[in-house]
């Protein structure tokens, strides 16, 4: 990789233009979505882009103050013109065929605000949150969410979603959907359990 022509090419986002790299925001997701995109047109195979993480309550998604404002003004707004510009430019180039674009947070935030008045905030759910999924024979437009009466705890489990990713990723042109080699390369399935969620592939 250090040596690598293809990688040193793909990484200099300075090859964009300029109105291209606005549409996806000039901020650190924006044009790390870019540097995504440049990766899997340099055959890349899995590339994943992280939101920064700064100081402040309105930095990030783990947003336990002020999160009605952060939001409004900065989360929700960020993550629109980036993903959008993101898929839309993957479309356009033919990448959204092959690609599975998977957006989610490592967790969700508990269904009720916990921190009224001062703090503005949620704590951490474990138990449920939402994800974005696109490409790769996706189908747009489909609202998935299953929750329970309280909406604190998903009707399905979360190895529908597991499944679904990894049956539509290969990793070898070898290998069978949704597994992956061992150091010994041996097949190992990407998720145990479950079924693959046919609905939202065309």
């Amino acid at each position: 990789m250090l040596n690598s022509t293809v990688l040193k090419r793909a990484l200099d986002i300075r090859r964009e233009p300029a109105s291209l790299r606005d549409r996806y925001g000039r901020n650190l997701f924006g044009q790390s979505l870019i540097m995504g995109r440049r990766m899997i047109e340099a055959r890349a195979r899995f590339v994943t882009v992280i939101w920064e993480m700064c100081d402040g309550p309105a930095a990030g998604w783990d947003s336990h103050e002020q999160l009605t404002g952060s939001l409004r003004d900065f989360l929700l707004p960020g993550l629109d013109r980036g993903l959008s510009a993101l898929l839309t430019d993957m479309q356009d180039r033919g990448l959204l065929d092959d690609t599975l674009v998977v957006t989610a947070g490592e967790m969700g935030c508990t269904p009720n605000f916990m921190n009224r008045g001062k703090h503005d905030g949620r704590d951490h759910w474990s138990y449920c949150f939402l994800a974005v999924l696109a490409g790769a024979g996706v189908q747009g437009g489909h609202d998935l969410r299953s929750f329970r009466q309280t909406r604190s705890l998903p009707s399905r489990s979360p190895r529908l979603l597991l499944r679904s990713c990894g049956d539509s990723v290969s990793f070898s042109r070898q290998r069978p959907h949704g597994f992956i080699p061992d150091r010994q390369g041996r097949p190992v399935e990407l998720a145990s359990g479950g079924r693959v969620l046919e609905e939202i592939f065309a």
